[in-house]
């Protein structure tokens, strides 16, 4: 479906699109491995078949994916062999354009009771802000003026500058 709406965009006139996916069934209270193990072969085969239409259209380093969750995951097992609700989570963006390989943000210095981002059971404290990485995107979609982009990320203002990331940091070609 995405690659049918972004083959029209020559008709619709438009330069980038924003299209939105949601792939449930990543609660994993119980029997994670299992679920976790399906939903990534689910995710991973779609990713393929979308980037193989993409590469066909020519139109690589045009798009980025960006995967989110609303919410992390203890990092520690329950009693039911499955995980909880958390606070830090990660994400991950991809494309043709994306300065690719690498860790931003902040990662833990070790996954101990100890760590200062543990808040214990295996729960993180996000260390870098939703806007982080929704601020070089907007950027990459062409929002530059700092008005514009309060407008599109109105939370934008309550982090200081040096932990928002730029297009620079996340694009590696215009």
């Amino acid at each position: 479906m995405a690659a049918k709406i972004i083959r029209s965009r020559d008709q619709r006139q438009v330069n980038r699109d924003a299209i939105y996916f949601k792939m449930g069934g990543h609660d994993t209270h119980a029997e994670m491995v299992e679920k976790v193990t399906e939903n990534m072969a689910d995710l991973n085969s779609g990713l393929d078949s979308f980037t193989r239409e993409i590469e066909d259209m020519g139109l690589t380093n045009n798009v980025t994916v960006i995967v989110i969750s609303e919410f992390g995951r203890t990092l520690t097992l329950n009693g039911g062999e499955g995980t909880d609700h958390a606070w830090g989570g990660n994400y991950f963006i991809l494309g043709g354009a994306v300065a690719g390989g690498k860790i931003i943000g902040q990662y833990p210095p070790n996954f101990s009771e100890n760590d200062p981002t543990s808040c214990g059971r295996g729960r993180l404290f996000p260390t870098t802000p939703w806007e982080a990485m929704w601020n070089g995107i907007s950027e990459w979609f062409g929002f530059t003026d700092e008005a514009e982009l309060g407008t599109v990320l109105p939370n934008r203002d309550s982090f200081p500058s040096t932990m928002l990331f730029s297009k620079n940091d996340l694009f590696s070609m215009d």
